[in-house]
C-alpha cells in the first residue's frame, strides 16, 4: 500500500507527499502533484466529510453526499475505481486548527484487511500529526 497526504485545491484534490512500501514487489504509484477531481476518491470524500456542505465543490452528486455522510458516520471514505482503475483507496480527514481539512490515505490494488482496520491505523498516524503540529 502506498500512504499520501492530500488537500483541496478549489475544485481538486491534490496530492502533497507519499510514500512507498520500501519491500513490496509491486505499489501502486501516488505521486505528489497528481490531481485528481475533488468529487471522487476516498481522500475527497474523508475531507468533505469535515466539511460544511456551503463549502463542497460544484458537481456533488446524491451518490457522492450518500458516500460523505457515511464517510462522517464512520470516520473514513472508502473508494474502488474511481480516479485510476482498479484501484482501491481508504482515507480519513486530517484536521488541524485553524486550516481546511486535508487527508490521509492508502490506495491499493487488493488487500486482505479491513478497510475499518486500515482506517484506525490512519486514525492514529493523523492525531500523531495533529499533536505534532500543535493542531
Amino acid at each position: 500500500m502506498t500512504c499520501f497526504l492530500a488537500v483541496l485545491d478549489r475544485d481538486e484534490t491534490i496530492t502533497l507527499a507519499s510514500v512507498e512500501p520500501r519491500h513490496a514487489v509491486a505499489s501502486v504509484a501516488q505521486r505528489p502533484g497528481a490531481r485528481h477531481p475533488a468529487t471522487v476518491g476516498a481522500p475527497s470524500k474523508a475531507m468533505l466529510s469535515a466539511m460544511p456542505a456551503s463549502d463542497w465543490p460544484a458537481g456533488v452528486t446524491e451518490r457522492l453526499r450518500s458516500d460523505v455522510a457515511e464517510a462522517a458516520r464512520t470516520g473514513y471514505a472508502t473508494s474502488h475505481d474511481e480516479v485510476i482503475p482498479t484501484v482501491q483507496a481508504v482515507a480519513v480527514p486530517l484536521l488541524l486548527r485553524g486550516r481546511r481539512p486535508a487527508a490521509i490515505a492508502v490506495v491499493h490494488v487488493a488487500a486482505p484487511e479491513d478497510p475499518a482496520a486500515i482506517a484506525e491505523r490512519l486514525r492514529r498516524s493523523a492525531e500523531t500529526i495533529r499533536e505534532a503540529l500543535g493542531g
